[in-house]
């Protein structure tokens, strides 16, 4: 999860169907056939069979196109109209800020809310922002004011949209071919990023407008494929009756707005193994944060490679993370914690390696090599993650995880850039390298959960459950 959030992704109190339009057990609390706890078997159909999943992971790659070219257009706009360059970091900043300050309250409606009506209602309000945009555009009445709030809103949508799209990918497919959705979720959002940022240059260079046309869209695209996912059908997630246990303790009724917040804060501290690899997903956001900000730098200062050289660096990620993805959706990777901590590992050895070779071509592959693992340890993190925290909490818990990452990463930023100033480049990278190696050490001997993580998870099944004794519920003492 070291490049949480993006315009996801990822990726929730609501069962939903594996067959569109009619799930099984709607209305009753039932999780429909297809999308419960079980292992896969010669008999499970393959992830291409299951229809929901296919159209809404399709629309997902043209509404992250649309989003980036859109994105990329309206920088431009800003440092046009302005000449800037404090007015379009605003533009990134604003995001960042209004992210931060609605996904943990997203999180609660998430829960509440049915999902199906709630992504169709998404997809439809930020389509209709989108064409206000392109009208103001095209008319001239395009003011800073008036882009500045849109797009707020926008990000305020985009908010409400990471917690429900990560909660809802488990309800979609069985559990056992999780890992490989996630996988390919993560390869379509990176073909997206890749494709995105083209088509916005070309499309601004005619006229800003467009690029805005273009997402507004996509986005009607995506709430067509919203309802052929069958939606409106989905069922509600069992909530159990008030006063059940369960997740550490966590009652959930619905009594206040306030206690559910905290509920999905408990749910996460309540148990030593979850709440470790909560802060461990946390620091790592913090410390690649610090190190991906920096390969613009890597670029002009140390390889003194030009734009075109930084582009090449910054498409070998991509490309990296695009590759990784596929492979890993396509032969699905085994789940398991020496995995994770291994690509873990090589990550951060790859990553500290940056800047030691004066060559663009090295530089390149090694970055080719970290978006691979990035990629990985990114798909492995989040089906843990959703493996672990219960239907009618995935959205409280990945709001909370998402206002932690858009917290952590412009402070790693800064402290990246901070760095830099200081001290050679390479040095920083290496730094990085190694605190994430000290942390992974230290977690190991402190955290000992963690060492088969990925497996309680995996035993877990997407339920959490308290006072069982079991390893997958270790309450928090003192």
């Amino acid at each position: 999860m070291n490049d949480l959030p993006s315009d996801l992704p990822r990726c929730e109190g609501t069962t939903l169907s594996s067959s569109a339009g009619n799930p099984a057990g709607a209305g009753t609390g039932q999780a429909a056939p297809g999308n419960g706890h079980e292992r896969r078997g010669r008999g499970t159909p393959s992830i291409w069979r299951h229809r929901p999943f296919v159209v809404l992971w399709l629309a997902r790659i043209v509404s992250v196109t649309g989003g980036m070219a859109s994105m990329m257009a309206m920088q431009w706009w800003v440092l046009d109209v302005t000449g800037s360059a404090q007015a379009m970091a605003a533009l990134g900043a604003l995001f960042t800020v209004v992210v931060a300050a609605v996904s943990l309250p997203a999180g609660v409606w998430v829960d509440r809310l049915h999902r199906g009506r709630l992504f169709l209602a998404l997809e439809l309000a930020r389509g209709v922002l989108m064409a206000a945009l392109a009208a103001a555009l095209f008319s001239g009445r395009a003011t800073i004011p008036l882009v500045f709030t849109l797009l707020a809103l926008d990000a305020a949508a985009m908010a409400l949209f990471m917690p429900l799209s990560t909660a809802i990918w488990p309800e979609l497919i069985p559990t056992a071919q999780l890992t490989a959705a996630n996988a390919l979720v993560a390869a379509g959002e990176n073909v997206g990023r890749i494709a995105g940022p083209a088509l916005g240059g070309m499309l601004a260079a005619r006229h800003a407008g467009w690029a805005a046309v273009a997402d507004a869209v996509s986005y009607l695209l995506s709430a067509v494929a919203v309802l052929l996912a069958g939606a409106l059908g989905w069922s509600r997630p069992a909530r159990p009756a008030a006063g059940t246990p369960v997740a550490a303790g966590v009652t959930p009724t619905r009594s206040s707005f306030r206690e559910e917040v905290l509920s999905g804060l408990r749910v996460v501290f309540g148990r030593q193994d979850l709440a470790a690899f909560f802060i461990l997903v946390s620091f790592l956001n913090l410390t690649f944060g610090a190190a991906f900000v920096l390969i613009p730098v890597l670029g002009r200062d140390v390889l003194q490679a030009g734009p075109q050289g930084l582009g090449w660096l910054q498409a070998a990620m991509a490309a990296g993370g695009l590759a990784a993805g596929a492979l890993a959706g396509w032969r699905s990777i085994p789940a398991s914690t020496p995995l994770f901590m291994g690509l873990l590992l090589a990550e951060a050895g790859l990553m500290g390696a940056l800047g030691w070779f004066p060559t663009l071509a090295v530089n390149c592959g090694l970055l080719f090599l970290v978006g691979a693992a990035n990629a990985l340890v990114n798909t492995l993190a989040l089906t843990a993650l959703q493996w672990m925290i219960p239907a009618e909490l995935r959205g409280r818990v990945f709001g909370l995880l998402f206002t932690f990452a858009m917290v952590l990463q412009p402070l790693g930023q800064l402290a990246g850039g901070a760095l830099a100033d200081r001290f050679p480049l390479p040095y920083v990278f290496a730094g990085a390298g190694l605190s994430v190696v000290a942390v992974l050490a230290v977690a190991w001997v402190r955290a000992p959960e963690l060492r088969d993580i990925v497996e309680r998870a995996r035993q877990a099944g997407g339920i959490v459950e308290a006072g069982n004794g079991s390893p997958t519920a270790t309450p928090v003492h003192g």
